[in-house]
């Protein structure tokens, strides 16, 4: 009978351990959870601190994403038809040397139709957004120029582009061919 009466008192007594142990656990855990201490709390603001800088910089980051492929997308319609543009230049060039051949009064039969061929090709540069860089009287510009001659001139300035040898075009601003130039010293 002693053993029963032990057997039975101890599952009681373990309830009541665990009952207490939880009890403390919970108010550990609750005094932790009301007031964390000093040190802790400090830890939890450079925390939020740190993922609140992170989000700004991810945000930021797409943000300049997002504007640079719109940037490029728009410079991929802006100079789509840069090849067969550049392809077509030495047809204009070709054309010009036919016509600098060319009295400026013959009239009729070949003389008109350079002209109006050279016309249309000029057209058609300038309505796809293709401009002629001017050369001859300027000052060299490294950016726009490609000095194949620098000759000795006491008529010209130095850095003054006296002839043209091949002329160069921009599409919408950028430089497609370099002027080919003589420069003055």
């Amino acid at each position: 009978m002693y053993k029963k009466k032990k057997t039975e008192q101890e599952p009681i007594a373990t309830e009541q351990e665990n009952a207490a142990e939880t009890a403390s656990q919970e108010a550990t855990v609750n005094a932790e959870a009301e007031a964390p201490p000093g040190n802790e709390l400090e830890l939890l603001r450079a925390e939020a601190a740190q993922s609140k800088d992170n989000y700004l910089r991810a945000t930021a980051d797409f943000q300049n994403f997002k504007r640079r492929a719109e940037k490029e997308k728009a410079d991929i319609y802006k100079y789509a038809g840069e090849k067969l543009l550049t392809d077509i230049l030495p047809i204009v060039d070709n054309i010009d040397r036919a016509m600098s051949h060319v009295p400026e009064e013959e009239q009729g039969g070949l003389a008109e139709g350079l002209r109006m061929i050279q016309k249309s090709l000029l057209n058609l540069l300038e309505k796809n957004g293709v401009e002629p860089i001017d050369a001859v009287g300027e000052v060299f510009d490294p950016q726009v120029h490609h000095a194949v001659q620098m000759v000795a001139s006491d008529e010209h300035e130095a850095q003054q582009v006296i002839e043209e040898y091949q002329k160069g075009y921009k599409l919408n601003g950028k430089v497609i061919r370099h002027s080919m130039v003589k420069v003055a010293e």
